[in-house]
């Protein structure tokens, strides 16, 4: 596009079944990208941030508006039913994505990541 930017558009069920218990699991990223376009007031069209970036928040995969009550039920369930973890240097975690959300608080002070990713699932 004219700000140099490349989008890739990715068309995934929002719901997949864990290969080993069956069990239904929300995975995906709708809930991140619309608390990414409220912070970067980005919600209606064009949905470009006050940085010139185009910033949206999750469609349908029609290309339709999901509506914003839907995303707020999401919003208080994941409220509702998080564990928070308090970390200290040198702390490792593994998580499996299908069996469980994971996302971060705001932080200060220095952090390194290393993760691995594989997909067992094909």
């Amino acid at each position: 596009n004219e700000l140099g930017d490349l989008r890739v558009w990715q068309h995934l069920p929002a719901v997949r079944n864990h290969a080993q218990t069956g069990q239904p699991a929300f995975f995906n990223n709708a809930v991140s990208r619309y608390l990414n376009a409220i912070d970067g007031g980005t919600l209606e069209p064009p949905h470009v941030n006050k940085d010139g970036r185009y910033q949206p928040p999750a469609f349908y995969g029609d290309g339709g508006l999901i509506p914003k009550r839907y995303f707020e039920s999401a919003v208080e369930i994941i409220k509702e039913t998080r564990s928070l973890v308090s970390w200290k240097k040198g702390d490792v975690i593994l998580l499996d994505n299908l069996a469980v959300q994971h996302a971060r608080e705001p932080w200060t002070g220095e952090r390194k990541l290393l993760a691995s990713l594989w997909d067992e699932s094909r």
